[in-house]
């Protein structure tokens, strides 16, 4: 492995924080290559094609295969994804965010977003943890995806995936104010590949 690929896959998330703990997560997940492979962008709101309509059934189905998830606000784009994973206590009832409620957290910048390898040590390992959960999706996508396709082996996702901590109620009605305007960002979107062109 040469040096750039080992910065590429270099962890920067929180080392002190366990991703299993009860709590709101913000994650992003990104296609391979930023290829628009969801659906498009018309008059400010997103229409699913049969992949993206897909990519919705296996995001929805995370609350069914994991009992300590509840989805909350989330978007699908042409070529990525956005969502709240909420992780409760096993028989409990939702997480309810309090000022300064994400557990676990020592010393850490609230507003940080940690770039997550997807084979990281403690990305996706522990069950119920946010890594494992995202694995679970992605992978369930993939295989769909290439059943669709009649195919196998073309990457769908990026290996990292982007997660933030929510840390209270006022982060929590920010990031769904964010989703909810996502398609209407579209053109000024970094995703977005004519957008990245400049065009």
């Amino acid at each position: 492995m040469d040096g750039a690929e080992q910065r590429r896959r270099h962890s920067i998330r929180l080392k002190e924080y366990d991703y299993a703990s009860a709590g709101a997560y913000f994650v992003t997940l990104v296609t391979h290559g930023r290829e628009c492979l969801f659906g498009e962008i018309r008059e400010d709101e997103v229409v699913l094609n049969p992949t993206g309509k897909m990519i919705c059934q296996e995001w929805e189905r995370l609350s069914s295969r994991f009992s300590e998830v509840e989805l909350d606000e989330f978007v699908i784009m042409p070529n990525h994804v956005h969502g709240i994973i909420m992780i409760k206590e096993k028989d409990t009832e939702p997480t309810s965010l309090q000022e300064g409620a994400a557990p676990g957290l020592k010393d850490s910048d609230p507003g940080r977003t940690s770039l997550r390898p997807y084979g990281a040590a403690g990305a996706a390992g522990a069950a119920g943890s946010l890594g494992a959960i995202v694995r679970a999706f992605k992978s369930a996508a993939v295989l769909r995806f290439n059943r669709m396709r009649f195919a196998s082996g073309k990457p769908l996702w990026q290996r990292n995936y982007y997660e933030h901590i929510v840390r209270d109620e006022k982060d929590l009605q920010r990031i769904r104010l964010y989703i909810r305007d996502n398609p209407l960002r579209w053109s000024l979107d970094e995703n977005n590949p004519t957008a990245r062109r400049g065009t």
